[in-house]
């Protein structure tokens, strides 16, 4: 990775921060989360550099920073040295036809872990919008190479038990699809494998809506045409678990679902957790 500079190449570039010149105790753990150049993110990152020294986390954290060249070119020098951070392209904007901020958590993990490698065995991965209340222990917590712990984001099993993963990957790979979401904890050598397709993944639930929303003709007779892997659009709708999404439009979580498919289809089962994260509200 490259270290600081204004010049040149902006991506890759690893920021050591001026908060964190003392490096913690080496530890089996490296926390990391996503974020982009904008003074929104840098409110939420502040919070999780704070509470990642208070509450006692083993091992480093660093922040995956989504800049394109012009935001980065803007991005003040005092955000950026704010805690360890990793620069990479912003895909939130004109990636696979169209823009979405959702595409950049994916991304994140994708280029952290090729560019930038961690020298720790266990990597915690979690929100901007999350805070840290105490130390995590991802042995004692089960974490092993082969399988990721996750949460329970319920949710998704809307989704999962409407067949959704069976639109996309082999039948016998869909008991390895499950409802985890929001933060996870991988063996290094998983992540390398999972992100990429996390991304792809994220990319074809979005990219084609009509794998899960029935679409129409105009003599009112459902759409039919292949897809991926055989077989046809839906006939009727996927229920997605999503209360915000339109019909016929592209989930937010398609980047949850995304991970789920990656997984899968890699055959690496998560173990999913319960209460690790606490909703305040």
């Amino acid at each position: 990775a490259h270290t600081g500079t204004r010049g040149g190449q902006w991506t890759g570039m690893l920021v050591a921060g001026e908060m964190y010149k003392r490096e913690k105790r080496k530890a089996a753990l490296h926390t990391v989360f996503c974020a982009e150049c904008t003074t929104y993110f840098d409110w939420k990152s502040a919070g999780v550099y704070y509470t990642h020294r208070t509450s006692g986390m083993p091992g480093p954290i660093t922040r995956l920073l989504a800049c394109s060249k012009q935001q980065f070119d803007a991005y003040p020098a005092s955000s950026l040295k704010m805690g360890p951070t990793f620069v990479h392209p912003n895909y939130a904007y004109n990636y696979n036809n169209e823009s979405s901020g959702s595409y950049n958590k994916p991304a994140a993990v994708m280029h952290w872990i090729k560019e930038s490698p961690p020298a720790e065995e266990f990597v915690l991965f979690i929100d901007a919008d999350m805070l840290l209340r105490g130390a995590i222990d991802p042995v004692a917590l089960g974490a092993r190479r082969g399988l990721v712990l996750s949460e329970d984001a319920s949710y998704l099993n809307t989704g999962i038990r409407a067949k959704l993963p069976q639109q996309y990957i082999a039948e016998e790979l869909a008991p390895l699809a499950k409802s985890a979401g929001w933060w996870h904890i991988f063996h290094r050598d998983d992540l390398a494998t999972i992100a990429p397709r996390w991304l792809h993944w994220c990319g074809a639930i979005r990219g084609d809506p009509r794998r899960y929303w029935r679409t129409l003709g105009a003599d009112g007779a459902p759409v039919r045409g292949p897809r991926e892997g055989g077989g046809e659009w839906v006939s009727k709708d996927i229920s997605l678990g999503d209360s915000y999404v339109s019909r016929g439009e592209a989930p937010w979580i398609a980047e949850m679902y995304g991970y789920v498919l990656a997984a899968a289809e890699a055959r690496i089962p998560t173990q999913l957790k319960h209460g690790v994260v606490q909703y305040s509200d």
